[in-house]
């Protein structure tokens, strides 16, 4: 279905992120904050940079949608004295700007280090599970939806609910799209070399060290005791990769150059190895957002690896599990 709609109707990608989030974040926090063994055993995960971004986009396309709605009536100064029509476009104006340049800082963000974490954490889009189907849109929806707002012609939700009936009919389902963008305003986004230094590589980078240093704080040094005298209470995306790579053994260039040593030293290591992804995701951004074909390319790959990861989970790991399981259970009765 998500293919299909990307693919015939772009434009309306923005609005399908906004019904996947008003549905399934919630579902995602109940999971994780009430469900697991035990009760809340994957609490923290809510705290990662992937669900800042989401809710941080959310955000975005709600203010954007109704900032474009604001009267100049509803503009009032301080001292009673109301914005005369040029003051407020010029306000507007400025609203709007400002808008479009948080929108290329959670472009980066979200078609950046959130959109690779595809390929770092190996998310596998595995039909059968709801959770593994979930953890794939939270990374992969953010960007799919940036894209379409930063390249593709805006629709507000009053074009859309216009236009709506023409999907009624097979005959009139193409003509939706010419439909809905009548309206629109062409966009255009800055390109120079400063803008692209400050809204794309700078602020990001500021963005996530300040969520970088917040996370520390509280799992590292705030709730440091509580995880460490229940130990397997909670778990924390630092536990999880390191228990997945310990399985591997001497394999696995994580376990030899970041886990080991003192707690203290891993954890320094994984953040310098985040924030060294981080930086380089944004390096590679930087064509999707100059090119829109580069960023249409990169949707299509960030659709297959799940995909790849996920045959691999269902046809490869699921299987071995499940012959090992059975040789085990044999070795018991005998």
């Amino acid at each position: 279905m998500l293919v299909f709609v990307a693919a015939a109707y772009p434009i309306v990608l923005p609005w399908v992120f906004l019904a996947f989030f008003a549905v399934f974040i919630p579902l995602r926090v109940f999971d994780f904050w009430a469900r697991g063994e035990p009760p809340g055993y994957n609490r923290l995960f809510l705290l990662d940079f992937c669900y800042l971004v989401n809710f941080a986009v959310a955000a975005y396309f709600v203010a954007y949608h109704y900032q474009t709605r604001w009267d100049p009536k509803d503009l009032v100064r301080v001292d009673g004295e109301r914005f005369s029509k040029r003051k407020f476009l010029k306000a507007l104006l400025k609203k709007v700007v400002l808008m479009d340049r948080v929108g290329m800082v959670l472009y980066a963000l979200a078609d950046g280090p959130v959109a690779m974490a595809l390929v770092a954490w190996a998310n596998a889009w595995a039909f059968h599970s709801q959770e593994h189907i979930i953890s794939v849109l939270i990374h992969l929806l953010p960007g799919l939806a940036m894209f379409s707002w930063m390249h593709l012609p805006r629709v507000d939700w009053a074009s859309l609910k216009s236009c709506s009936s023409l999907l009624k009919e097979a005959e009139t389902a193409l003509t939706f799209s010419h439909c809905a963008t009548l309206s629109s305003a062409p966009i255009e986004r800055p390109h120079t070399q400063e803008d692209i230094a400050m809204w794309i590589i700078f602020v990001p980078m500021c963005v996530y060290a300040v969520w970088q240093a917040a996370y520390l704080l509280v799992v590292e040094v705030l709730l440091a005791g509580y995880v460490s005298r229940h130990e397997g209470a909670l778990d924390t995306s630092f536990l999880c990769l390191r228990r997945r790579e310990r399985r591997k053994g001497d394999a696995s260039v994580w376990n030899r150059l970041v886990f080991t040593g003192s707690r203290l030293r891993q954890v320094a290591l994984f953040t310098c190895v985040q924030t060294a992804f981080t930086l380089a995701s944004l390096l590679v951004f930087v064509p999707s957002y100059l090119y829109w074909w580069v960023a249409l390319a990169f949707q299509c790959v960030k659709f297959v690896i799940p995909l790849h990861f996920g045959a691999e989970y269902t046809y490869v790991r699921m299987v071995n599990q499940r012959v090992q399981t059975r040789q085990a259970d044999r070795e018991k009765r005998r």
